[in-house]
């Protein structure tokens, strides 16, 4: 769905050299991309939350687990 937006002239301007300087076709890309890297980053912080989710039931159910570093490096002496 198309909509027509009016905006001050030296604000045209700006978008339009700031989609210049990002080597985009015009306005519209510039929107596209900026619309889709803020979709991109609602999808990360979604990810971020459901990660420390996981990460709180997992120390719920077993709790602190040690730093397994030691053990490798025990493992690798042999």
């Amino acid at each position: 769905m198309a909509r027509t937006l009016t905006i001050p002239e030296p604000l045209y301007d700006l978008l339009q050299e700031a989609a210049a300087r990002r080597g985009l076709a015009g306005i519209e890309d510039l929107l596209e991309r900026l619309g889709s890297s803020e979709q991109e980053r609602a999808r990360r912080e979604a990810m971020a939350q459901r990660a420390a989710s996981i990460r709180s039931r997992i120390f719920d159910a077993v709790g602190e687990m040690l730093d397994s570093a030691a053990l490798v490096r025990e493992d690798r002496d042999r």
